[in-house]
């Protein structure tokens, strides 16, 4: 059996890419869970298991698979439970996420279930993630009025940064607000635990409110946004996506630990490229490697849970809220311009992003649900109402 060896540059690049997708998104995912009304240590013990699963699936599949196949979970998700999750209680938000682990097994199994996810008209579900994201940008920019000097500072850094070390911006960004926190006397270090966190399960109960409003949109947006575009990662790299196997072993352990906090499991998308460019190796079969480091670190992440959680959990007022917004600016950017940059989507992808927006629980059917019904609805009909030219005429 061939030994497995790891250089230097499958490290930092296993290194960088959690690195990257913590310190971007992580913000996020703690302001989702404390939403669901958890206790600063039920949050320690969600990310901890969140950070374990995380590993432990992007081990077994890269080194199963000889693919650098990273798993994450679902930035816009976290982002759309934010908002979503108000009025709901947390026994019925682990069934809804249950469903959305079902939902995705199903879609393993079933071939023209993901075949037909994959029609669904990609300026149709960036302009459901505009809708979704674009509420949190603003509010992150609206702290201005309240926290001036606060948000000029970070957002100095965030600019400047971004211009020249575009790779490194949110973690630099994450270090200075750091340092307001230090320099407000906020950051409580006296109350970092060093201890690993335990496991916290929570018995599920299943809704049907839930499972419309909180599943089923949870389902969409995480594979059509990560799904979808994680294997159009690894296609554009030219590795075999294993399709079928990553929809059945993600979606099976979302439906088995989603008591212990795992809200989604998916591919990632953005930060797997970083395992797999020509830097990483010059020989393509082994930047799977790379990709196990990243494994690695991810449970490390997760045993370092608390210390995480007490940190973010202690910024000033606001800072979270900027951070948040700075974080999804360039996933924003990329929506818009993908929802509208084609003349024969744009009123319908306008139309999904106005009603998304809108908040409105019609029929009790959620604004997102009923944002990509309607946009769906109203691009086949006026593509059945185009008339039709007549060759010679």
């Amino acid at each position: 059996m061939r030994k497995l060896r790891f250089n230097v540059s499958h490290i930092s690049a296993g290194v960088i890419a959690v690195i990257v997708a913590y310190t971007s998104s992580i913000i996020l995912v703690i302001h989702a869970l404390t939403a669901m009304g958890l206790t600063q240590w039920q949050v320690n013990s969600w990310l901890f298991a969140l950070g374990l699963i995380m590993g432990i699936t992007t081990i077994a599949y890269s080194f199963y698979f000889k693919v650098p196949v990273l798993t994450a979970w679902s930035t816009p998700g976290a982002a759309f439970l934010i908002t979503a999750v108000q009025g709901y209680s947390t026994t019925d938000l682990i069934g809804a996420f249950i469903v959305c682990g079902l939902l995705t097994f199903i879609t393993g199994l079933i071939r023209p279930l993901s075949v037909a996810l994959q029609r669904i008209p990609s300026p149709i579900t960036s302009a459901l993630l505009c809708g979704v994201i674009l509420p949190i940008c603003l509010s992150g920019f609206t702290q201005i009025e309240t926290h001036p000097i606060m948000f000029l500072l970070l957002f100095s850094v965030y600019i400047v940064t971004k211009r020249y070390i575009a790779r490194y911006s949110m973690l630099l960004t994450l270090l200075a607000s750091l340092g307001i926190a230090l320099y407000s006397n906020t950051l409580n270090t006296t109350a970092i635990n060093l201890a690993m966190p335990t496991f916290y399960w929570l018995s599920p109960s299943f809704q049907f409110q839930s499972i419309i409003n909180i599943a089923i949109p949870l389902y969409l947006i995480t594979m059509l946004s990560q799904n979808i575009a994680g294997f159009a990662v690894l296609r554009n790299f030219q590795f075999k996506a294993p399709v079928r196997p990553v929809f059945l072993g993600t979606g099976l352990v979302n439906m088995i630990a989603a008591p212990c906090g795992i809200f989604t499991i998916n591919l990632a998308a953005i930060i797997a490229a970083i395992c797999m460019n020509d830097d990483i190796d010059g020989q393509h079969n082994d930047r799977y490697k790379a990709a196990i480091c990243a494994g690695g670190f991810y449970v490390l992440m997760g045993i370092w849970a608390s210390i995480v959680v007490t940190i973010f959990v202690s910024l000033p007022d606001g800072l979270a809220d900027i951070l948040a917004g700075l974080a999804l600016l360039s996933t924003l950017i990329s929506c818009l311009f993908n929802a509208f940059s084609t003349d024969e989507y744009r009123e319908s992808a306008i139309l999904t992003l106005l009603i998304t927006l809108s908040g409105i629980h019609l029929l009790g059917i959620s604004a997102a649900i009923w944002g990509v019904g309607v946009g769906l609805c109203h691009f086949k009909l006026m593509q059945s109402t185009k008339p039709v030219l007549i060759a010679g005429r």
